[in-house]
């Protein structure tokens, strides 16, 4: 499956419209620490994942606001920050916004922070990425900041989150705060599709930073 890295920025500017037609310009998130699953077993279908870590959203948006202000180089391993902070905010978000104990995410930044990325990748003369996989493993939502129980694993497909995404570009299909989802899983997916690209987009990052 080929995806262009346009069509990422495209969907998140449509979901950040919506957003902000609804009043909601940042999310405050419940929880900080999450499951995650290892890059080299996400996409490996034919046995259960081993490779699982504790992730650290609040040290994701550390990192990422590092970033932002240029004032550390970025990596690959920000599309898998910056991804599971949108699965975060999808998911793991303070409906009534009243919390002042959560992790507060600007919706503006994950568009910079995008943005930014993927202007990396166009000038190491990236436009597409092969994601290899349809298909990956995933952790239910009811699971993933649960970190003090074991993790039940599921299957889900990118083509069907790029088609939902499509749709919502589209305008044939109305929007949820939910769809921050498919469009963090497809970001990690295009950073495990640009790891296999080589090393001129980690290059040209270390380069322009």
């Amino acid at each position: 499956m080929v995806i262009n890295l346009d069509f990422l920025t495209h969907a998140l500017r449509s979901l950040i419209i919506r957003a902000k037609e609804l009043s909601i310009e940042r999310v405050v998130l419940n929880d900080d620490y999450y499951w995650n699953i290892g890059s080299s077993e996400r996409e490996s279908l034919d046995v259960h994942p081993d490779d699982i870590v504790i992730g650290s959203l609040a040290d994701d948006l550390a990192s990422l606001e590092k970033l932002l202000h240029k004032t550390h180089p970025a990596s690959l391993v920000d599309f898998d920050r910056l991804g599971n902070v949108m699965i975060a905010v999808g998911e793991n978000f303070d409906k009534s916004q009243t919390s002042k104990n959560g992790l507060i995410v600007s919706l503006e930044m994950l568009e910079k922070l995008l943005s930014l990325l993927i202007a990396q990748a166009h000038a190491s003369g990236i436009q597409h990425v092969d994601l290899s996989s349809e298909a990956y493993w995933d952790i239910s939502a009811a699971m993933r900041y649960n970190v003090y129980q074991a993790p039940e694993f599921t299957q889900r497909s990118l083509m069907v989150d790029a088609e939902l995404l499509k749709q919502i570009i589209e305008n044939k299909r109305s929007v949820s705060i939910v769809d921050f989802v498919p469009l963090g899983n497809l970001v990690i997916a295009a950073g495990d599709g640009l790891s296999r690209s080589g090393d001129c987009f980690i290059e040209c990052m270390t380069i322009l930073f």
